[in-house]
Formats: structure tokens, C-alpha cells, sequence
């Protein structure tokens, strides 16, 4: 999926993620929250699976958890690997 990082501040990162036929979901992730951090804030997708709905948003919290780690490890002078 591809994903737009459309936002940046100390208390907020907003993405956009992109899915097939013109289906999107906006993602935040609250930065000074730990339990629950991640809001879907808008979007259209079509849920006919709730549990595999649900696993897909997780892989891609996920996923943008680790592209905030490795950019957050880049801004610290730390490397990241390829």
C-alpha cells in the first residue's frame, strides 16, 4: 500500500494510506499518548471482514511505527539498515 506522511508536529503524525480503487484510510498517531496512540480519522473503505479489516490496519500501524523508528534513529545520528 502506498503511504503519504502528510503531517509532522511534536504532538502528531498524520498519513494517508492508499488502497485499490481510489479507497484510502487518514491515520494520526498521538505522540504524547502510549495506550491507544493510533486514530483512523477518516477514509473509505469497504469492510466485509471485519477481523481482516482489523489485522490490516494493525500491519499498517505497524509498518509506519517502524518507518517512525528508523527516521526517529536517523535524526539521532543512529544508522539505518537498507
Amino acid at each position: 500500500m502506498r503511504t503519504a506522511h502528510i503531517y509532522s508536529s511534536e504532538q502528531v503524525e498524520r498519513f494517508k494510506v492508499f488502497g485499490k480503487d481510489e479507497r484510502f484510510i487518514m491515520m494520526e498517531k498521538r505522540l504524547s499518548l502510549h495506550r491507544q496512540p493510533w486514530k483512523i480519522t477518516s477514509g473509505n473503505i469497504a469492510i466485509s471482514n471485519i477481523q481482516e479489516a482489523a489485522m490490516a490496519v494493525q500491519y499498517i500501524q505497524e509498518a509506519i511505527d517502524e518507518y517512525l523508528d528508523k527516521r526517529k534513529k536517523n535524526r539521532a545520528g543512529g544508522s539505518i539498515d537498507p
